[in-house]
């Protein structure tokens, strides 16, 4: 062990700082994006629909006139985009809230073990009913679309070259 060594700088922890955050374990943004029921927290709840030609609903809506869609597929992306929306809203509000119980317990030192275990399971629950909500989107935009549109889709994102 050397003596005078800075202990400080060795065991300063990468959390430094989010001490602060009103849901511990949830950044501002991540909170801000699930009140909005975006899909783009903790690397994206349907990235695996994504990347593997499942088109996701506001993406098509925004790239509509290089996708050459119809009015009426137009019509149908933004009914699918508009119920998973509200449905992820209800979800995420949900699902904040019970982070923050599990917070709170902790911050007031009353959490019990059952009670923990009782908060996460519900959390994951509501985790696993906010993932179906976006990923099932792109399962319903897929079928709206022919096989050109959802090949030119991936280009346009980048996912495929030719």
């Amino acid at each position: 062990m050397k003596h005078g060594s800075n202990i400080m700088s060795e065991t300063k922890s990468k959390y430094s700082g989010l001490e602060t955050r009103e849901v511990k374990s949830l950044s501002e943004k991540d909170i801000e994006i699930i009140r909005k029921g975006r899909g783009g927290i903790f690397g994206g709840m349907a990235i695996l629909a994504e990347l593997n030609h499942h088109p996701g609903p506001i993406h098509v809506l925004e790239l509509g006139e290089q996708l050459d869609i119809t009015d009426d597929q137009r019509k149908q992306t933004q009914d699918i985009y508009d119920e998973m929306e509200k449905d992820a809203k209800e979800i995420g509000e949900e699902f904040i809230k019970i982070e923050k119980m599990i917070d709170d317990g902790f911050a007031n030192q009353d959490i019990s073990d059952q009670q923990l275990q009782e908060y996460l399971k519900k959390s994951g629950e509501l985790w696993g009913k906010l993932r179906f909500t976006h990923l099932r989107c792109h399962l319903a935009t897929r079928k709206i679309l022919n096989l050109e549109q959802i090949r030119q889709y991936d280009i346009l994102r980048g996912y495929s070259h030719s």
